[in-house]
């Protein structure tokens, strides 16, 4: 019974501070992984066990790629070029920038094409002054 008390304690503690954004998110997950440890909850090869996972490794190694692409700069003028100007209607933009993600949905992951996309449509939105 100690088992299910202390883990719902730990999640919702774990859910509250990511919800406050107190601190940084992989450190949240990785403080309550220790504590579910530290408690007997879980093994060690239960806690690596997830690190394994060849879908979370794909997903790893994408936000990776995502990365690389962000600051080499090219993948942003690609955006910022399927975008155009602030003059352009919205479907339009929407269209433009939708149909070449679903492409790459097909084929990719669609969390580090998301995580590669937000903060080039953000900028984009800001500069246009237009919502995000």
């Amino acid at each position: 019974m100690f088992s299910l008390y202390y883990t719902a304690i730990v999640i919702l503690i774990m859910i509250l501070v990511l919800a406050k954004e107190w601190f940084h998110p992989a450190g949240i997950v990785f403080t309550a992984l220790l504590l579910l440890l530290a408690g007997k909850v879980i093994t060690v090869n239960e806690a690596f066990a997830g690190f394994s996972n060849k879908g979370m490794l794909t997903v790893g190694f994408l936000f990776v790629v995502s990365a690389a692409l962000q600051s080499s700069g090219t993948f942003e003028r690609f955006v910022l070029g399927m975008l155009g100007n602030q003059h352009k209607s919205d479907t339009g933009r929407y269209l433009r920038l939708m149909l070449p993600v679903a492409g790459l949905s097909a084929f990719l992951n669609n969390t580090p094409i998301v995580a590669t996309l937000i903060p080039i449509v953000k900028s984009w939105t800001k500069r246009n002054n237009l919502s995000a």
